[in-house]
């Protein structure tokens, strides 16, 4: 299971997508309780827009790995991508739940302050969402990935002038994925 979720993600990377969720289902197919296939395969349905897919996907994820936060964003983007506004603030405020819960674990994990940002901004939470992504840029200031996930939570928020601040920073530092940019 695990060769063909590696070669999913791998495939998926290199925009190969139909080859991907073969490697993805598979692995499914082969060990039904592996976490990494579905979340994996979620997070390539949902940049690809197949908001459904992602929602089904990163629920089975979450429910082979209920403490795990990163699933939980898949599904509240997409449903927020559909419209439907009241389900994702509930996935969102879990995870903001279970970020709290890991970063008292784990306080220096940029990763996790950046998706509490995110998650906090798409719950309207202004002032916390300002006080994660700070937390995410003391931590790793020059991560091309933190300093674009910070890009997100202010563009969340409207805050238009320190998102672009934030996604030339991003760009300097070497991100420069022009397909999530459009997306």
């Amino acid at each position: 299971a695990e060769s063909h979720l590696a070669r999913g993600v791998a495939l998926s990377l290199v925009k190969r997508f139909d080859e991907a969720k073969q490697g993805f289902e598979q692995a499914m197919r082969l060990d039904p309780n592996l976490f990494e296939a579905p979340y994996w395969y979620s997070q390539m349905q949902l940049s690809q827009g197949n908001y459904e897919e992602a929602i089904r996907l990163g629920d089975r994820a979450n429910l082979l790995r209920p403490e795990d936060y990163q699933c939980l964003s898949f599904v509240g983007l997409a449903l927020k991508s559909l419209g439907r506004h009241e389900q994702a603030l509930g996935y969102f405020r879990r995870q903001s739940k279970l970020i709290e819960v890991h970063l008292e674990q784990h306080p220096d994990d940029a990763r996790a302050c950046i998706m509490g940002a995110s998650a906090t901004a798409n719950i309207g939470d202004e002032e916390r969402s300002a006080y994660y992504a700070a937390r995410a840029m003391a931590v790793d200031p020059e991560d091309p990935m933190v300093l674009y996930n910070v890009a997100c939570s202010f563009s969340i928020l409207g805050k238009t002038r320190d998102a672009l601040d934030a996604l030339e920073k991003a760009v300097n530092f070497g991100w420069g994925d022009k397909g999530w940019l459009e997306h």
